[in-house]
């Protein structure tokens, strides 16, 4: 058995700086994480007591969503700042979305250089900050296109340490590592979130006296639900109300992983604090989706679901961020990446659709100018019950329509499980949203053929 510890070439330690007046970033991102899954958010049975803690040293979104809740979709929006069809990635494929296209190399990460997902002149987060004078670096699932490069713009920005694993990324306990320059990591029997977790806290210890940004993307809590042994304790879980009867999804092995996430929180907080850098670093915890374990009779997500488009969203700053502070105003994908550089002091870079809502996040009162974020699937899958469709999510209601239509309508705060869809009760609320969502698409210059 190979171990991150001993596989990784450490560079000659360096002493970390606490002082400096930047703060730093912890940006953790987890697959597949629904917001109803955990115990902050109201969930009896989850075990996620470093998450909690966190939200109570800091502030929790209640509807933080996942515009398009796709992998590669989402980490595109994250890192620029724009909606799928402004950005140039729709769907989960390749750069042009033809499923035709998808071939052994570029699922394994290696495709050519040509037909992966590049921000086309757009700023990101990572380049946005490494401007900065900050030190970037990138641990764990990429999803973005080639894994193996070299330092230069298909890092993004990270390019102070890289270590990303290749796909498939839900491998739990087989896995490897590019590093760059063509060298790599590999092992076996150690839980992947664990090995990420041990080169985020490596990356610390290789500080500087530069501020620095540092994303850590766990690949889980996304199936398959292969925790370790120790938090395979779940069989007592209950299905949500709107999961039909008969379906029985795994429910155990999705929340022991769960718990195997927080556990990993735990540690890298534990590090964040062991060396004098948790006062000056803003630590975010968010998901680039949900997943909907039999609700709706489905799994996966893509759907406009609260289930696959609502995530956890929790952030904390000591001293800048409002302890226990619950923010109920929705906030989108495409507003992190301008939200992290406001709060972070830096030039907020011109974005084709976020919104900084910093002040927000630091006790205002400034919100979105619309109510509602806009949801889009650009891609539809019409053999897995999953059309296209576009939408609006606000703090109340979850509204989508598909070319045809209205399609669903659901009243959040008085029917928070979703059981009854206003589209087929004929409530009248159910045109006029649609009438919006159509002004809106028109408006950010989407079309069904986007």
């Amino acid at each position: 058995m190979a171990t991150a510890a001993s596989a990784w070439q450490l560079l000659p330690g360096c002493s970390s700086s606490p002082g400096s007046s930047r703060p730093n970033l912890l940006f953790i991102l987890a697959d597949a994480h629904r917001a109803s899954t955990v115990g902050c958010y109201g969930d009896r049975f989850a075990i996620t007591p470093h998450m909690d803690a966190l939200a109570t040293d800091g502030l929790r979104l209640t509807t933080a969503v996942s515009n398009t809740p796709l992998c590669r979709p989402y980490r595109a929006s994250l890192m620029t700042g724009a909606l799928g069809h402004h950005c140039g990635l729709v769907g989960n494929w390749s750069e042009h979305n033809q499923q035709d296209t998808l071939t052994e190399d570029f699922a394994m990460g290696t495709m050519p250089r040509g037909r992966q997902w590049t921000p086309d002149g757009l700023p990101t987060l990572g380049s946005t900050f490494a401007a900065a004078g900050y030190r970037c670096g990138y641990v764990g699932k990429w999803h973005l296109g080639r894994v193996d490069v070299d330092p230069g713009p298909l890092r993004m920005g990270f390019d102070d340490h890289w270590a990303v694993s290749s796909e498939p990324a839900h491998e739990y306990w087989d896995w490897s590592y590019f590093t760059g320059a063509g060298a790599s990591v590999e092992g076996h029997d150690l839980f992947k979130p664990t090995v990420d977790t041990d080169l985020a806290i490596e990356f610390l210890d290789r500080a500087d006296e530069r501020p620095w940004c540092l994303m850590l993307s766990w690949a889980g809590p996304h199936q398959p639900f292969e925790p370790p042994a120790r938090f395979r304790h779940f069989n007592h879980v209950q299905p949500a109300p709107n999961v039909p009867a008969g379906k029985r999804p795994n429910l155990a092995g999705y929340y022991g992983m769960i718990e195997a996430i927080d556990h990993e929180l735990g540690r890298v907080l534990a590090a964040l604090q062991q060396r004098g850098l948790a006062g000056n670093t803003i630590v975010v915890y968010t998901a680039d989706h949900g997943t909907l374990l039999g609700s709706h009779g489905t799994g996966g997500k893509e759907l406009p679901y609260d289930g696959s488009t609502r995530v956890p969203f929790i952030a904390r700053w000591p001293g800048h961020i409002p302890g226990g502070t619950t923010l109920t105003a929705p906030v989108g994908t495409p507003d992190i990446m301008p939200s992290l550089t406001g709060l972070a002091g830096l030039q907020v870079p011109s974005v084709p659709d976020g919104l900084d809502l910093s002040a927000l996040l630091l006790g205002g009162s400034e919100v979105r100018s619309e109510p509602a974020v806009y949801l889009a699937n650009y891609v539809g899958n019409e053999t897995k019950d999953k059309p296209a469709w576009r939408g609006l999510r606000s703090e109340r209601h979850l509204f989508a329509c598909t070319e045809q239509g209205p399609w669903l309508l659901y009243d959040l705060l008085d029917d928070p499980h979703e059981l009854t869809n206003l589209v087929e009760a004929g409530d009248p609320l159910a045109a006029q949203l649609h009438a919006r969502t159509l002004d809106t698409m028109s408006a950010l210059g989407d079309t069904w053929l986007a």
